[in-house]
């Protein structure tokens, strides 16, 4: 028997405050008739531990009413080991995760087998994983970096918010469909992005800059498919500006604290007018 971390996936940078950690199990059997599991987690802001033992004396399927629906062995592996704890709540240290950070985690636990009417115990545990949350650094500006543009007209800056590697999980509905909750219960996502436009690298003098959030009210859940639409080329348009050398980057935030910015991207340059500036 073995136990590997499914979601996030390792490395990954994901949006979700809090996310859902998930482990997976296998390989499938219907003898599996408990699993007792110790997630650790370790970043900062949060050092802590959650224990949970599940019981399933008719099998990991019956043993969580999955009997019927698609994917029941599979959805019957997977858990969400910082959804509740041994008392039913939800873990207090998943208020304590910050954008802009790398958390570590992994799992010990056992797996109980009947087998030939006795049952047999089976340690398992997961690498240490890693998960960033927030939005991925911006990439793919245009103009490109170190452009010389020629004067007149107005401009138009692109860039690309790379997607995750696996921004939700699969099957989707694991946690309303098995538990008959409401919504994801935790994991919610609302983005600050703002770029800023100056005369000097450092940007101690900016002339400009463009902000939004997403979404423009409320948040998105984990597996929220409208999500998607953090990622992906946004564009800053109608800058009317005068020649000379220009620097800008992209900035990330909370939707609810946008003076708190948690990643900054690469300072990107171009030029209107002439292949020679100066910063002012």
């Amino acid at each position: 028997m073995s136990l590997r971390c499914y979601y996030p996936l390792d490395g990954d940078t994901i949006p979700w405050i809090p996310p859902h950690l998930i482990v997976q199990w296998s390989p499938y059997c219907d003898d599996v008739i408990g699993f007792t599991f110790e997630l650790n987690v370790t970043g900062p802001g949060v050092t802590s531990t959650n224990r949970r033992t599940l019981n399933w004396p008719r099998g990991p399927i019956e043993g969580q009413s999955l009997r019927g629906f698609p994917r029941a062995s599979e959805r019957a592996q997977l858990h969400i080991v910082n959804w509740q704890t041994e008392a039913g709540t939800t873990p207090a240290f998943n208020n304590d995760f910050r954008l802009g950070e790398t958390y570590r985690w992994s799992v010990n636990g056992t797996l109980v087998r009947r087998e030939s009417g006795r049952d047999v115990i089976y340690p398992v545990s997961t690498p240490v994983a890693t998960v960033n949350l927030g939005l991925r650094l911006p990439r793919n500006p245009s103009p490109a970096d170190g452009a010389t543009l020629a004067s007149g007209g107005r401009l138009t800056l692109h860039w690309e918010i790379p997607e995750p590697r696996q921004l939700g999980y699969v099957p989707e509905d694991l946690l309303t469909l098995t538990h008959g909750v409401s919504g994801m219960q935790f994991g919610a996502a609302a983005q600050f992005v703002r770029v800023v436009l100056s005369r000097d690298s450092t940007f101690r003098t900016p002339v400009a800059s463009w902000s939004r959030s997403f979404p423009a009210t409320g948040n998105y859940v984990t597996n929220d498919a409208a999500a998607r639409e953090l990622f992906g080329t946004k564009n800053w348009s109608g800058l009317n500006l005068e020649n000379g050398t220009y620097y800008w980057r992209v900035e990330y935030a909370s939707a609810t604290g946008s003076s708190r910015v948690y990643r900054r991207g690469p300072v990107w340059r171009f030029t209107i007018g002439s292949s020679v500036g100066r910063e002012e």
